[in-house]
Protein backbone atom coordinates (compact mmCIF):
# COMPACT_ATOMS: atom_id res chain seq x y z
CA UNK A 1 0.00 0.00 0.00
CA UNK A 2 3.01 2.62 0.92
CA UNK A 3 4.64 1.67 -2.57
CA UNK A 4 1.36 2.47 -4.70
CA UNK A 5 1.00 6.03 -2.70
CA UNK A 6 5.08 6.79 -2.70
CA UNK A 7 5.99 9.69 -4.90
CA UNK A 8 8.33 8.53 -7.28
CA UNK A 9 10.87 11.05 -7.12
CA UNK A 10 13.74 11.17 -10.26
CA UNK A 11 17.32 11.15 -9.18
CA UNK A 12 19.11 14.56 -9.63
CA UNK A 13 21.39 14.47 -12.44
CA UNK A 14 24.66 14.50 -11.76
CA UNK A 15 27.31 17.34 -14.21
CA UNK A 16 30.54 17.03 -14.94
CA UNK A 17 33.30 19.37 -13.29
CA UNK A 18 33.70 20.94 -16.87
CA UNK A 19 30.19 22.71 -17.19
CA UNK A 20 30.64 26.04 -15.51
CA UNK A 21 27.52 25.92 -13.66
CA UNK A 22 27.20 27.00 -9.91
CA UNK A 23 25.78 24.82 -7.17
CA UNK A 24 22.67 27.36 -7.03
CA UNK A 25 22.36 26.55 -10.98
CA UNK A 26 22.17 22.97 -10.76
CA UNK A 27 19.75 23.03 -7.52
CA UNK A 28 17.42 25.73 -10.30
CA UNK A 29 17.89 22.86 -12.91
CA UNK A 30 16.70 20.22 -11.04
CA UNK A 31 13.64 21.27 -9.20
CA UNK A 32 12.21 23.02 -12.94
CA UNK A 33 12.57 19.25 -14.37
CA UNK A 34 11.27 17.29 -11.12
CA UNK A 35 7.79 15.54 -12.36
CA UNK A 36 4.71 17.29 -11.76
CA UNK A 37 3.18 14.09 -10.21
CA UNK A 38 4.04 14.87 -6.86
CA UNK A 39 1.93 13.14 -4.14
CA UNK A 40 3.94 14.73 -0.81
CA UNK A 41 2.56 15.87 2.26
CA UNK A 42 1.13 19.26 1.33
CA UNK A 43 3.69 20.89 4.55
CA UNK A 44 6.73 19.10 2.65
CA UNK A 45 5.56 20.45 -0.64
CA UNK A 46 5.41 24.06 1.01
CA UNK A 47 8.95 23.67 2.29
CA UNK A 48 10.42 22.42 -0.57
CA UNK A 49 8.54 25.42 -2.11
CA UNK A 50 10.65 27.59 -0.02
CA UNK A 51 13.69 26.29 -0.49
CA UNK A 52 13.25 26.57 -4.23
CA UNK A 53 12.18 30.40 -4.13
CA UNK A 54 15.65 30.83 -2.13
CA UNK A 55 17.73 28.63 -4.24
CA UNK A 56 16.67 31.03 -7.25
CA UNK A 57 16.87 34.04 -4.90
CA UNK A 58 20.57 33.43 -4.42
CA UNK A 59 20.75 32.25 -7.97
CA UNK A 60 19.70 35.84 -9.35
CA UNK A 61 22.55 37.41 -6.94
CA UNK A 62 24.99 35.19 -8.11
CA UNK A 63 24.16 36.03 -11.81
CA UNK A 64 24.08 39.68 -10.93
CA UNK A 65 27.30 39.97 -8.97
CA UNK A 66 29.45 38.01 -12.11
CA UNK A 67 27.96 40.24 -14.73
CA UNK A 68 28.69 42.92 -12.34
CA UNK A 69 32.46 41.52 -12.17
CA UNK A 70 32.53 40.83 -16.29
CA UNK A 71 31.32 44.41 -16.84
CA UNK A 72 33.87 46.29 -14.89
CA UNK A 73 36.55 43.89 -16.32
CA UNK A 74 35.70 44.56 -19.81
CA UNK A 75 35.41 48.57 -18.98
CA UNK A 76 38.53 50.37 -19.66
CA UNK A 77 40.47 51.86 -17.09
CA UNK A 78 41.29 54.82 -18.40
CA UNK A 79 36.95 54.92 -18.80
CA UNK A 80 36.68 54.22 -15.57
CA UNK A 81 38.73 56.90 -14.05
CA UNK A 82 38.17 59.73 -16.84
CA UNK A 83 36.94 62.99 -14.41
CA UNK A 84 34.54 65.07 -16.49
CA UNK A 85 35.51 68.59 -15.19
CA UNK A 86 32.10 70.97 -15.54
CA UNK A 87 33.22 73.79 -13.71
CA UNK A 88 29.74 74.83 -12.11
CA UNK A 89 30.81 76.74 -8.89
CA UNK A 90 28.05 77.96 -6.75
CA UNK A 91 28.05 81.35 -5.42
CA UNK A 92 25.57 83.80 -4.04
CA UNK A 93 23.64 86.43 -5.86
CA UNK A 94 23.42 89.80 -4.89
CA UNK A 95 20.13 88.71 -2.85
CA UNK A 96 21.36 86.25 -0.85
CA UNK A 97 24.37 88.09 0.15
CA UNK A 98 21.97 90.71 1.44
CA UNK A 99 19.96 88.76 2.92
CA UNK A 100 22.99 86.42 4.17
CA UNK A 101 21.46 83.46 3.29
CA UNK A 102 21.62 80.75 0.41
CA UNK A 103 19.28 77.57 0.34
CA UNK A 104 19.38 74.83 -2.21
CA UNK A 105 17.90 71.57 -2.80
CA UNK A 106 17.84 69.00 -5.17
CA UNK A 107 14.65 66.28 -6.31
CA UNK A 108 15.75 63.09 -8.26
CA UNK A 109 12.57 62.26 -8.84
CA UNK A 110 12.05 65.44 -11.09
CA UNK A 111 16.00 65.89 -12.03
CA UNK A 112 16.14 69.45 -10.97
CA UNK A 113 17.31 72.26 -8.22
CA UNK A 114 15.84 74.88 -6.64
CA UNK A 115 16.71 78.11 -4.83
CA UNK A 116 13.86 79.36 -2.49
CA UNK A 117 16.75 82.16 -1.71
CA UNK A 118 17.25 83.56 -5.11
CA UNK A 119 14.01 84.58 -6.79
CA UNK A 120 15.39 85.17 -10.26
CA UNK A 121 16.40 81.25 -9.89
CA UNK A 122 13.60 79.33 -10.85
CA UNK A 123 14.61 75.87 -11.71
CA UNK A 124 17.73 74.22 -12.94
CA UNK A 125 17.67 70.65 -14.84
CA UNK A 126 20.10 67.66 -14.82
CA UNK A 127 21.52 66.79 -11.57
CA UNK A 128 25.02 67.69 -13.00
CA UNK A 129 23.77 71.09 -13.93
CA UNK A 130 25.55 72.64 -10.60
CA UNK A 131 28.32 69.54 -10.10
CA UNK A 132 31.55 71.08 -10.14
CA UNK A 133 33.34 67.76 -11.14
CA UNK A 134 31.79 63.86 -11.43
CA UNK A 135 33.29 60.35 -12.56
CA UNK A 136 30.99 57.67 -13.80
CA UNK A 137 27.56 59.24 -12.38
CA UNK A 138 23.98 58.73 -13.38
CA UNK A 139 20.82 59.01 -12.45
CA UNK A 140 19.17 55.17 -12.56
CA UNK A 141 15.45 54.50 -12.65
CA UNK A 142 14.77 51.55 -11.10
CA UNK A 143 11.76 49.27 -10.85
CA UNK A 144 10.94 47.04 -7.41
CA UNK A 145 8.40 44.87 -6.51
CA UNK A 146 7.56 45.26 -3.21
CA UNK A 147 4.08 43.08 -1.62
CA UNK A 148 2.80 42.59 -5.12
CA UNK A 149 3.23 46.07 -6.26
CA UNK A 150 5.49 47.52 -9.15
CA UNK A 151 7.68 50.59 -7.48
CA UNK A 152 9.68 53.08 -9.54
CA UNK A 153 12.31 54.18 -7.93
CA UNK A 154 14.65 56.93 -8.70
CA UNK A 155 18.38 57.84 -7.16
CA UNK A 156 22.01 58.59 -8.16
CA UNK A 157 24.33 55.88 -8.50
CA UNK A 158 27.37 54.45 -10.29
CA UNK A 159 27.69 53.94 -14.01
CA UNK A 160 26.96 49.82 -14.79
CA UNK A 161 30.44 48.16 -14.87
CA UNK A 162 32.14 50.39 -13.29
CA UNK A 163 33.99 50.20 -9.52
CA UNK A 164 33.73 53.66 -8.20
CA UNK A 165 32.10 56.83 -8.88
CA UNK A 166 32.61 60.35 -7.78
CA UNK A 167 30.72 64.37 -7.59
CA UNK A 168 31.74 67.34 -6.33
CA UNK A 169 29.77 70.69 -5.81
CA UNK A 170 31.46 73.41 -5.26
CA UNK A 171 31.20 76.57 -3.35
CA UNK A 172 32.50 80.20 -3.37
CA UNK A 173 31.99 83.11 -1.29
CA UNK A 174 35.16 84.85 -1.60
CA UNK A 175 33.57 87.78 -4.17
CA UNK A 176 31.33 88.38 -1.61
CA UNK A 177 33.30 88.73 1.54
CA UNK A 178 31.61 87.14 3.52
CA UNK A 179 31.81 83.57 5.13
CA UNK A 180 29.91 80.44 6.39
CA UNK A 181 28.19 81.01 9.52
CA UNK A 182 25.95 78.46 9.86
CA UNK A 183 25.73 75.61 7.84
CA UNK A 184 23.15 72.99 7.68
CA UNK A 185 22.95 69.88 5.36
CA UNK A 186 20.38 67.02 4.42
CA UNK A 187 21.94 64.38 2.37
CA UNK A 188 20.65 60.56 2.52
CA UNK A 189 22.52 57.81 0.95
CA UNK A 190 21.61 54.11 1.25
CA UNK A 191 24.49 50.94 0.94
CA UNK A 192 23.42 47.34 0.96
CA UNK A 193 25.85 43.96 0.70
CA UNK A 194 29.00 45.32 -0.23
CA UNK A 195 28.10 49.37 -1.49
CA UNK A 196 29.92 51.83 0.21
CA UNK A 197 29.48 55.44 0.17
CA UNK A 198 32.12 58.42 1.54
CA UNK A 199 30.77 61.82 2.10
CA UNK A 200 32.68 64.62 3.19
CA UNK A 201 33.22 68.62 2.81
CA UNK A 202 36.77 70.00 2.46
CA UNK A 203 38.16 73.46 2.11
CA UNK A 204 39.71 74.69 -0.94
CA UNK A 205 42.87 75.68 -2.17
CA UNK A 206 43.59 79.00 -3.20
CA UNK A 207 46.90 80.84 -4.60
CA UNK A 208 48.01 83.59 -2.98
CA UNK A 209 49.39 86.50 -4.80
CA UNK A 210 52.13 87.47 -2.95
CA UNK A 211 54.11 84.65 -2.98
CA UNK A 212 52.81 82.63 -5.36
CA UNK A 213 51.75 79.96 -3.06
CA UNK A 214 48.72 78.00 -1.90
CA UNK A 215 46.73 78.29 0.95
CA UNK A 216 43.54 77.32 2.65
CA UNK A 217 40.67 79.27 2.37
CA UNK A 218 39.83 78.97 6.16
CA UNK A 219 41.71 78.27 9.38
CA UNK A 220 39.03 76.28 11.07
CA UNK A 221 39.64 72.94 12.36
CA UNK A 222 38.65 70.24 10.38
CA UNK A 223 38.21 66.43 11.99
CA UNK A 224 40.71 64.02 10.37
CA UNK A 225 44.23 64.52 9.38
CA UNK A 226 43.44 65.36 5.08
CA UNK A 227 41.48 68.23 6.31
CA UNK A 228 38.21 66.42 5.45
CA UNK A 229 35.04 67.14 7.44
CA UNK A 230 32.80 63.54 6.78
CA UNK A 231 28.78 63.93 6.81
CA UNK A 232 26.85 61.08 7.50
CA UNK A 233 23.43 60.38 6.04
CA UNK A 234 20.44 61.55 7.40
CA UNK A 235 16.99 62.14 6.20
CA UNK A 236 16.95 65.51 8.19
CA UNK A 237 18.39 68.72 8.39
CA UNK A 238 21.21 68.87 10.44
CA UNK A 239 24.18 71.89 11.65
CA UNK A 240 27.96 71.15 10.50
CA UNK A 241 29.57 73.56 13.18
CA UNK A 242 33.19 72.51 11.75
CA UNK A 243 32.02 74.27 8.33
CA UNK A 244 31.46 78.04 10.12
CA UNK A 245 34.55 80.64 8.44
CA UNK A 246 34.76 78.86 5.48
CA UNK A 247 34.58 80.68 1.99
CA UNK A 248 35.50 78.43 -0.41
CA UNK A 249 34.40 74.64 0.22
CA UNK A 250 33.29 71.56 -1.98
CA UNK A 251 31.01 68.60 -0.49
CA UNK A 252 32.05 65.95 -2.13
CA UNK A 253 30.48 61.53 -2.16
CA UNK A 254 32.55 58.63 -3.14
CA UNK A 255 30.84 55.89 -4.20
CA UNK A 256 32.20 51.92 -4.46
CA UNK A 257 32.87 48.51 -3.32
CA UNK A 258 34.33 47.46 0.39
CA UNK A 259 35.80 44.48 -1.72
CA UNK A 260 36.15 43.19 -5.07
CA UNK A 261 33.72 44.35 -7.95
CA UNK A 262 29.98 44.99 -6.95
CA UNK A 263 26.43 45.64 -8.40
CA UNK A 264 25.81 49.30 -8.95
CA UNK A 265 22.58 49.77 -7.00
CA UNK A 266 24.35 48.92 -4.03
CA UNK A 267 25.25 52.34 -3.32
CA UNK A 268 22.86 55.30 -3.88
CA UNK A 269 21.82 58.78 -3.18
CA UNK A 270 18.57 60.59 -3.11
CA UNK A 271 16.71 57.65 -3.16
CA UNK A 272 12.78 58.66 -4.01
CA UNK A 273 9.69 56.86 -5.23
CA UNK A 274 8.99 58.27 -9.10
CA UNK A 275 5.39 58.72 -7.91
CA UNK A 276 4.87 61.17 -5.14
CA UNK A 277 2.87 60.83 -2.43
CA UNK A 278 -0.14 62.50 -1.11
CA UNK A 279 0.52 65.91 0.86
CA UNK A 280 4.04 65.01 0.65
CA UNK A 281 6.63 67.22 3.01
CA UNK A 282 9.36 68.76 1.35
CA UNK A 283 11.80 66.53 3.21
CA UNK A 284 9.93 64.06 0.47
CA UNK A 285 10.39 66.17 -2.42
CA UNK A 286 14.03 67.06 -2.53
CA UNK A 287 16.10 64.63 -0.38
CA UNK A 288 18.97 66.94 -0.57
CA UNK A 289 19.28 70.26 0.75
CA UNK A 290 21.99 72.80 1.76
CA UNK A 291 20.97 75.40 3.75
CA UNK A 292 24.05 78.42 4.52
CA UNK A 293 23.48 81.36 6.98
CA UNK A 294 26.34 84.16 5.70
CA UNK A 295 28.51 86.57 7.96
Amino acid sequence: MESCCAAVMPEEPSYSLEEPMTVASRRKKYLINRSKSDRRPSMVREWDGSVHRRTLSLYAKVSEKQRAATAAAETPMAAQNAFHLLNNVITPTDEEAAARKMEIKYSARTDEYRRPTNPNFRKEQGWNSLVFAERNMELVTEHRQMAEIDNVMVYLSRNPGTNSSYIQWKFDLSETGLRVDKFGLRFPYDTSEDGHVRVYLKPDLYEDDEDGGYCSSTTATTTDGQGHVPVFSSPVLHQIPEVQGWSRFSLVAELSCKRGACVFHHSQLFLQQRTPGIFEKDVKKYPFKVDISLA
